[in-house]
């Protein structure tokens, strides 16, 4: 992720690491846990996600792309917002999920960026 992107106040940037699980870092900060202690919750859930067995642990995980993203929001039922910033300071809204409000739950937002997820601060 870049630097003008890293330093962003408003944002948990969990892609410090070179193993695919900034979206599930993200989903579990998102559900409490702390930015800096979230790996190992990180490689539970991708666990669940990819082998219905939370303590499944391969050597390598692969990287969720937006196109993607519905797989996971089923497999979790939740909704995630999605944003696509770019350099110049815009934001683009690229996913907004249709039901969350009607049943009760409020969206994960995040970022999309150069493939890496980011948690953004609400």
């Amino acid at each position: 992720m870049s630097d003008w992107l890293r330093n962003n106040k408003g944002i948990y940037a969990l892609d410090g690491y070179n193993d695919n699980l900034c979206l599930f870092r993200c989903l579990v900060v998102h559900q409490g846990a702390r930015p800096d202690r979230c790996t190992e919750q990180a490689k539970q859930l991708a666990g669940k996600f990819y082998f219905n067995d939370e303590s499944h642990r391969p050597e390598a995980y692969e990287k969720i792309t937006l196109n993607e993203l519905n797989k996971v929001v089923e497999k979790f039922k939740l909704g995630i917002r999605v944003y696509e910033p770019s350099e110049d300071g815009t934001w683009w809204l690229t996913r907004q999920p249709a039901h969350c409000k009607a049943i009760g739950t409020e969206p994960m937002i995040i970022g999309f960026y150069n493939g890496q997820a980011f948690l953004i601060k609400t």
